[in-house]
């Protein structure tokens, strides 16, 4: 585990944004407003086709080319955690401000973003433009934030399904240094006497960094597991990766419907 709810992977680090108070139509949304947010899994009513402005952020800073344009006039949608460890999908009030960018401005300049929600509650991260993603809360496991090197695998029952997430590769060391290539992140599932077995992420090599799985669960609603996983090969920058089962094909588990990548700021 690198750090608790987001990687932050950044050329020059930035401090990371106070979490504060979050509101859905002026009521403080907090453990007592997740009670009456929907339990059950309801099949989402899927009429879009077309996810390429779909748009990813999460708390953190930016460089100012890293940001959707018009993004505080867009409708977010998030994925928060409580303090009683519960997770939910809820409208998200999205905030920012401009700072000092140290890798691109001069003295005096501010191009940078630092992006916020309000809310009580962790942000893991926002989306935009997933119209069938709706208000509820999102049953998860116990998974956490994990590592997956090659050889390593996680195993769990969901929703009476059975999965595995595991890698394979090559590890190598040269000169004391161990590093990996040919590498691929799997999922499977079991259900109904059917098997699948997907690999949902493959990479050449990896430079000073691991492909490390942030989030499990059923975001969308259809009672199969999806994944948040930062998919990036490089200490330089982050890229996490929205996969979700209620756009899989035949013979998929997920689908990647959205990924943003960033060095921060």
């Amino acid at each position: 585990m690198k750090y608790r709810w987001l990687i932050i992977l950044a050329l020059v680090a930035c401090t990371a944004p106070e979490v504060e108070t979050h509101e859905v139509n002026d009521i403080e949304l907090h453990s007592e407003l997740l009670d009456s947010i929907e339990v059950s899994p309801a099949i989402p009513n899927i009429q879009q086709d077309n996810f390429e402005n779909a748009k990813l952020l999460w708390p953190s800073s930016f460089h100012s080319d890293e940001m959707p344009d018009n993004f505080l006039n867009l409708k977010w949608m998030g994925l928060f955690h409580d303090f009683d460890g519960r997770s939910y999908l809820a409208n998200a009030d999205v905030q920012s401000k401009e700072i000092y960018d140290p890798v691109v401005d001069e003295e005096g300049e501010k191009s940078g973003y630092e992006v916020t929600v309000k809310s009580v509650d962790d942000c893991v991260f926002i989306v935009s433009g997933i119209d069938f993603l709706f208000e509820r809360e999102v049953p998860s496991t116990n998974l956490g934030q994990t590592e997956f090197l090659p050889g390593e695998e996680f195993s769990l029952d969901f929703n009476a399904d059975n999965y595995s997430i595991f890698a394979t590769g090559d590890e190598n060391n040269n000169g004391g240094y161990t590093y990996y290539t040919n590498y691929k992140l799997h999922l499977t599932r079991s259900f109904n006497g059917e098997f699948i077995d997907q690999i949902i992420l493959e990479v050449d090599g990896f430079d000073d960094n691991m492909v490390t799985v942030m989030f499990a669960g059923d975001i969308d609603g259809d009672g199969i597991l999806d994944l948040y996983v930062d998919t990036s090969h490089k200490y330089s920058f982050t890229q996490p990766t929205l996969f979700l089962s209620s756009l899989a094909g035949q013979n998929e588990i997920v689908k990647k419907v959205v990924e943003m990548r960033s060095a921060g700021c």
